[in-house]
C-alpha cells in the first residue's frame, strides 16, 4: 500500500457507523464500501520521512467534515484529526494586504 491508500484506511478506521447500518449484512457491506470509496485525498505533502494529507468524503453524511492524516516516519505512527468546517469567508486582496508593512 502507498501513503494515499494508507490515509484512506486510517480515516476509515476512525469512522463510527450508526447502529442503523447494522440492520443487515448487505446494507452494512454496502455502507462500508460506499464510505471507503467516498474518501479522497485532496492534498498531501512529504518532508523527509514524514507525510501529511487532507482527506475529504463525497458522502452526504460527512458534509463539511475533513480529516488531517499525519504519518510520523520516526515512530511509524499515523495520527488522524477530524475537523468540521464551520465557515468559508471570502476576502478581497485589498482588504487583507496592509500597504504600510
Amino acid at each position: 500500500m502507498n501513503f494515499i491508500d494508507n490515509c484512506k484506511q486510517a480515516v476509515f478506521q476512525t469512522i463510527d457507523f450508526p447502529m442503523s447500518f447494522y440492520c443487515g449484512s448487505k446494507e452494512l457491506d454496502k455502507a462500508i464500501d460506499d464510505t471507503y470509496e467516498s474518501l479522497n485525498v485532496v492534498w498531501f505533502s512529504k518532508t523527509l520521512q514524514n507525510h501529511k494529507a487532507l482527506v475529504m468524503s463525497t458522502a452526504d453524511r460527512f458534509d463539511h467534515i475533513y480529516w488531517e492524516v499525519t504519518y510520523n516516519g520516526d515512530t511509524k505512527e499515523y495520527y488522524v484529526d477530524e475537523y468540521s468546517k464551520v465557515s468559508n469567508s471570502v476576502l478581497q486582496l485589498e482588504d487583507v494586504v496592509d500597504e504600510t508593512m
